[in-house]
């Protein structure tokens, strides 16, 4: 499917998208005509993505989310971390 779709399903801004593909968070096929055709897993990934980024997590945080096995642990992980790193903050 074409960009113009996928923003429609994830509610992402193209550029968005293109953000994402650079960072190799996802890689749709390229065309001979240099357009990108994306898969229904490029879709979700999208989606899985953009509830990471509502969760405040970075770019590099949000890669070692499909690279697990137990993604829920995870991102328990990652929110505990920025929590500890918060109070931190708050106190020095």
């Amino acid at each position: 499917m074409k960009i113009n779709e996928v923003c429609k399903l994830t509610g992402l801004t193209k550029k968005a998208i293109e953000y994402y593909q650079i960072k190799k968070l996802i890689s749709p096929i390229v065309g001979e005509n240099g357009y990108r055709d994306f898969t229904e897993e490029d879709v979700e990934r999208l989606k899985t993505i953009a509830i990471l980024k509502k969760l405040d997590l970075s770019i590099d945080e949000i890669k070692q989310v499909p690279e697990s096995k137990d993604r829920n642990s995870v991102i328990t992980k990652i929110r505990y971390a920025k929590q500890l790193q918060a109070k931190l903050n708050g106190i020095f």
